[in-house]
C-alpha cells in the first residue's frame, strides 16, 4: 500500500488541494486500466517466451508441460475430429498443457487440468475462437458449445448467450491462431421462454467488468 501511494505521488503536479488531485489521479489510472483490459492491443505485454516453450508466431506461445513422445488420439471422437480436419487418418501428435495468447491470457488444456484436484483446478479452458477456412498448422481440439437459445438471446437484446455443453459430440479442431481470448462459461439453470427448465451455461467475456 505504501509503495502504491508513493507511486501515485509522482503524478501529482500541484500542491493545492492534494486529496482532490490524488482522487483524480487514481480515477485516471482506473479508467486507463479498464481500457487496457477491454482493448489489450493498446498495451501489448512485453513478456519473453519462457524456457522450453515454443513460440509459434503472431504472439502465440505453447507452454509446458508437453508429451515426451508423440501419441495417438485419446478417444474415437478426438480421432474423428482430427481426421475430419486433415482429410485423412489422424497422425500421432504432441499435447501441450498451455497456450499463451497475444493478449497475455493463458488458456489451459483439459489434458493437465483434469489431473489436478477439483479445488485446485483452474477454469481457463473455455475460449473464444474465430473459425475461417482452415490449413494445417499448430492446432487445438476443442469441444464446441451449442448455439445460444435464440428466444432468450433476442429477449435479452443479444446479452445472454445461454448454451449447452456438447462434450465429445462437439469436438472440433481449430488452429491455435483462431483462439482470440479466454472467457468464463458459467453454469446456470434458466427457465427458457419456451417454458423448459434445464441446465445451461452462459458466456461472460470479461468477468471483472460485467
Amino acid at each position: 500500500m505504501e509503495h502504491t501511494f508513493a507511486d501515485v505521488e509522482y503524478d501529482l503536479r500541484q500542491p493545492k488541494m492534494p486529496y482532490a488531485c490524488l482522487t483524480q489521479v487514481c480515477l485516471l489510472r482506473c479508467q486507463t486500466n479498464a481500457l487496457k483490459s477491454m482493448f489489450p492491443h493498446l498495451d501489448p505485454p512485453e513478456v519473453l517466451a519462457p524456457r522450453y516453450s515454443l513460440d509459434v508466431g503472431n504472439g502465440y506461445v505453447l507452454l509446458r508441460a508437453r508429451d515426451k513422445w508423440p501419441r495417438c488420439a485419446a478417444c474415437p471422437a478426438e480421432a474423428a475430429a482430427m481426421a475430419d480436419f486433415l482429410g485423412h487418418q489422424a497422425p500421432k501428435n504432441f499435447r501441450w498443457a498451455c497456450l499463451r495468447l497475444p493478449n497475455g491470457q493463458i488458456s489451459r488444456s483439459a489434458w493437465k487440468e483434469k489431473d489436478r484436484p477439483v479445488e485446485n483446478s483452474r477454469s481457463a479452458q473455455n475460449v473464444k475462437a474465430n473459425c475461417p477456412e482452415w490449413c494445417f498448422r499448430n492446432v487445438a481440439i476443442v469441444s464446441v458449445y451449442s448455439p445460444p437459445d435464440a428466444a432468450l438471446l433476442e429477449q435479452s437484446f443479444g446479452t445472454v448467450w445461454s448454451c449447452k455443453h456438447q462434450g465429445e459430440e462437439g469436438l472440433h479442431v481449430v488452429e491455435i491462431e483462431q483462439i482470440q481470448a479466454v472467457v468464463a462459461v458459467i453454469p446456470h439453470r434458466p427457465t427458457l421462454p419456451s417454458g423448459v427448465t434445464e441446465d445451461h451455461f452462459f458466456v461472460v467475456e470479461r468477468t471483472g467488468l460485467d
